[in-house]
């Protein structure tokens, strides 16, 4: 609407200017009617992202996705917004739309804190889902960002503690199928020795 306005006004002003040092005012005009439309539309975005984030805290989580996608279709790379949506889709349990609205978040920021983050919640949404390789790669990058990140660096731990466990598992459940395999030998050979 601001931008319709100021157009018709640019148009008006143009046609009834009648030399040289109005035509200089109307250029002025326009450039500073244009940059309020553009402040204007950044208002707007972050009037959709705080309404979301009402939602978001009254943890209806569906109506916060709705502010946060329109919020984006406004202005693509804000960052609150795809952080903001990828903590929506955590909570909704979409892993993969979590860890495309963080990495959306991390390629267009240039704020070191906000990548951060973003790849802090990556991380716990990779270990949610049990993908520890990538989970423990976020980690690595949070605490290259941020190597005070005490959560990140615990939550490191954790990972690389769960991901030598599946081995154990496994080397535990060969030695015990190996060991039953034995005992089933042994029992066959009884068998074989026992007197008909």
């Amino acid at each position: 609407y601001f931008l319709a306005i100021s157009f018709m006004f640019l148009i008006i002003e143009f046609f009834i200017s009648e030399n040289k040092k109005m035509t200089k005012k109307v250029t002025v005009t326009g450039l500073s009617i244009l940059l309020l439309c553009n402040y204007s539309f950044a208002q707007d975005t972050k009037n959709v992202i705080i309404k979301g984030n009402e939602a978001y805290k009254n943890n209806d989580f569906d109506k916060a996705e709705v502010f946060y996608s329109e919020a984006q279709k406004l202005d693509e790379k804000n960052t609150t917004a795809s952080y903001n949506i990828g903590n929506v889709f955590y909570r909704k349990e979409k892993t993969d739309e979590a860890v495309n609205a963080f990495d959306n978040t991390i390629n267009n920021s240039k704020e070191n804190i906000i990548k951060q983050k973003a790849f802090y919640n990556k991380g716990v949404s990779y270990q949610k889902v049990n993908k520890l390789p990538e989970c423990i790669l976020a980690y690595k990058n949070a605490l290259l960002l941020n190597p005070a990140d005490e959560d990140a660096r615990q939550n490191l731990e954790r990972a690389l503690t769960e991901q030598t466990k599946p081995e154990d598992k496994k080397d535990k459940k060969d030695k015990n199928q190996d060991t039953k395999q034995n005992q089933d030998k042994k029992d066959q050979q009884e068998k074989d020795t026992e007197p008909k």
